[in-house]
This record gives C-alpha cells, structure tokens and sequence, in this order.
C-alpha cells in the first residue's frame, strides 16, 4: 500500500515538473509557473487516486461474481 501511494505522489511530482517545464518554455508569467506546479500536481494525484479507488472496486465486484459464496 504504502508503495503504491509513493509511487503516485511520484508521478504527480513528474507530472508537476512537466508542467513547469512547458510553462518555462512558453515564456509564460512568474505566477502561472509558480501557480502551474501545485494545481497540476494536486489534479494529477486526484486522478490517480480515482482510478486507483475505481480499479479496486471493479477488481472486488469481479472477484465476487467469479467466486459466489452460499
């Protein structure tokens, strides 16, 4: 578990970096470089949390409906 939510801290921060780098590189303002990091990173990390929470769920509807029990 605790690799699994390291691993998508992870991708956020990379993702997060990206973005920055774009930001940088479109010769935008100071305060959308700055403001660009935090709001990617936190909707990257929403969006991996999410899919992860549905994935889960689909994983455990399925495994019930493979392996009834009564």
């Amino acid at each position: 578990m605790r690799k699994m939510i390291a691993g998508m801290v992870l991708v956020s921060a990379m993702v997060g970096i990206a973005a920055v780098a774009t930001t940088v590189a479109l010769s935008l303002p100071t305060w959308a470089i700055v403001l660009s990091y935090p709001a990617v990173c936190s909707l990257t990390l929403l969006l991996t949390a999410a899919l992860w929470s549905i994935r889960s769920r689909q994983s455990v509807h399925a495994h019930r409906a493979l392996n009834p029990q009564g």
